[in-house]
């Protein structure tokens, strides 16, 4: 680099040596023109005053011109840079003692034109040496810029060899083995000779080639890692796309779960994965049981449980992935269970509005009739045994359907405050133990059923149906109830130890057993009573737990139980 500074600083000068003679010879010529042009003003104003003779006053100011002509600094400025200074006081001398002298004196122009003549003449001779010394500088500049030229050429040829042999082919190796470079070749070396910068460089680039190649292959190592990262990532994602679709979906609860959990296998080693109620258990060691709270922030709401190779640990992204799914099943669940207690509120609104209706048209219908039966019973002149046994009849008739309307409407003003079947059949235990003298007992063994608010109002009435009897008739003094899901069955049983009854004898009089047959068929169930006089009766209801077109019952069937 220290060479290349060196030829541009030759280059510079040269320019800069040319440039300074050139002004040099300009100046020395400059003024010539001016002084030529102001010796043509010269003999003009000559032949001038010539022409005038005898000179009168006005012609003072063509005088005083040529004067200022001849003594101006420009022309003799030129005539000491052309060494004409002699010439010049001459000529001066000339015109002040002979030439402007004869001019003023002279009567006619013969007598003077002589020497006009010879004026012209010596300003001519001076104005042509000026000429001629122009004419020599301006071919000595043009000489000069000619040689520059040459000069410039040779070290511009110069130059060009020089950073075609150092820079440019340098240059090229190093282009070449960048090039290679970008298309991962890290093999090939740079063999710049020299210790200048060019040379300098190609070793550094060498040196970076090798550090380079290291660092591709750890760097492919790692492209390989983060890919196989990536794709896990993506997967979990995709996972969790599909679980919040599924959960979203209309299907029952428990299948969307277990759909989501199947596809947890695919995604994490896990095998086995269910969901548990009840809180949450100890881990087991030995069978490498995981659990995982579906609320941390309450763990005997429920738990994921899986199993796990002992050979194989979680990371910390599945252990996330796990962790999100448990959030999202709670979620779902917490939404399902707001969505029935919001259904359940407005069946229980829609029957307390039909109960207000029921009460307030049939009900004092029947209530008037039965007060109009009893003025016609009670009448002095109604003998005749037959219209009495008729009258007793339809008294008796006008009474069951009054107990049946009060059946009714007492069906139909049954509220559940909390959402979900297990809390309806607590409070309807809790209810009846006032009633009873005693609790029934409540077995539950369907943890984890989803069941629709239709079938919990409808298992709920059915129990309540059932108690009702059970207080009413049964004299018992111990009352289960029963509730098992397996398969997606269901499976309701209500027992007594209480007296009994002949089945036969009593079904067609007893309408709370037509609305519990009924509500089974609603369910798209079995009804089952079986009873001994003296050993008690049992009450056997079972219906799948799948969602289907009998869950519309309670809108539309409800009515005509």
């Amino acid at each position: 680099m220290t060479q290349l500074s060196s030829l541009i600083l030759l280059i510079a000068l040269t320019c800069l040596g040319g440039v300074l003679l050139s002004a040099w010879l300009t100046r020395s010529v400059d003024g010539n023109a001016h002084v030529i042009n102001n010796a043509g003003s010269l003999r003009m104003l000559s032949y001038r005053l010539l022409a005038e003779v005898p000179v009168k006053e006005e012609d003072q100011a063509v005088f005083a011109r040529i004067r200022h002509l001849l003594w101006q600094p420009e022309i003799k400025s030129a005539a000491d840079n052309a060494g004409l200074k002699p010439s010049l006081q001459a000529l001066q001398q000339q015109w002040l003692q002979i030439i402007e002298p004869s001019l003023r004196t002279a009567q006619n122009r013969e007598m003077v034109k002589t020497q006009v003549a010879a004026f012209v003449d010596n300003i001519n001779k001076l104005v042509q040496t000026l000429d001629n010394r122009t004419t020599r500088r301006l071919e000595q500049i043009a000489r000069m810029h000619f040689l520059l030229v040459i000069v410039l050429i040779a070290e511009l040829l110069l130059m060009r060899a020089w950073l075609r042999k150092r820079v440019l082919l340098p240059w090229r190796a190093l282009m070449n083995q960048a090039d290679k470079i970008s298309l991962s070749d890290f093999t090939p070396r740079v063999a710049v000779k020299g210790s200048d910068e060019m040379a300098q460089l190609a070793l550094a680039l060498n040196q970076m080639t090798g550090a380079l190649s290291q660092s591709y292959g750890l760097l492919e190592q790692r492209v390989l890692e983060k890919t196989a990262t990536l794709a896990q990532k993506h997967d979990e994602l995709r996972f969790l796309f599909e679980a919040s679709q599924r959960l979203q979906g209309n299907q029952p609860l428990n299948e969307r779960i277990d759909g989501v959990l199947t596809l947890l296998t695919f995604v994490t080693p896990l095998m086995s994965p269910t969901l548990n109620a009840g809180p949450l258990p100890a881990a087991d060691a030995g069978e490498h049981q995981l659990y995982w709270p579906l609320r941390p922030a309450q763990p005997e709401r429920g738990y994921l449980n899986a199993r796990l190779p002992s050979s194989i640990q979680l990371t910390a992204d599945q252990q996330q992935l796990i962790v999100t799914l448990c959030e999202m099943i709670a979620n779902t669940q917490t939404v399902t269970s707001q969505q029935d207690y919001r259904q359940q509120v407005a069946l229980m609104e829609e029957r307390a509005i039909i109960a207000r209706e029921l009460h307030d048209s049939i009900a004092q219908s029947l209530s008037c009739l039965k007060m109009q039966l009893g003025y016609v019973q009670m009448q002095p002149g109604l003998k005749d045994p037959h219209t009495v046994e008729l009258l007793a009849q339809m008294r008796q008739q006008l009474n069951r359907s009054w107990q049946q309307l009060r059946e009714l409407l007492t069906t139909f003003r049954v509220q559940l405050s909390q959402p979900g079947l297990l809390p309806a059949l607590a409070e309807t235990c809790e209810e009846f133990t006032a009633r009873l003298g005693y609790r029934p007992e409540l077995d539950w063994q369907a943890a984890g059923a989803a069941f629709t608010p239709s079938q919990a109002l409808h298992v709920t009435n059915i129990v309540r149906e059932a108690l009702n009897n059970v207080a009413r008739h049964a004299s018992a003094s111990k009352v289960k109830i029963t509730v098992k899901c397996s398969a997606n069955q269901v499976c309701l049983r209500i027992r007594d130890n209480g007296r009994g009854f002949v089945a036969d004898s009593v079904a067609s009089q007893h309408y709370g057993l037509a609305i519990m047959h009924g509500r089974a068929q609603a369910l798209n169930g079995q009804f089952s009573l079986h009873t001994v006089p003296g050993s008690g009766t049992r009450i056997d209801v079972s219906f799948p737990l799948i969602t289907t077109d009998g869950d519309n019952y309670d809108a539309s069937n409800a009515f005509t139980d």
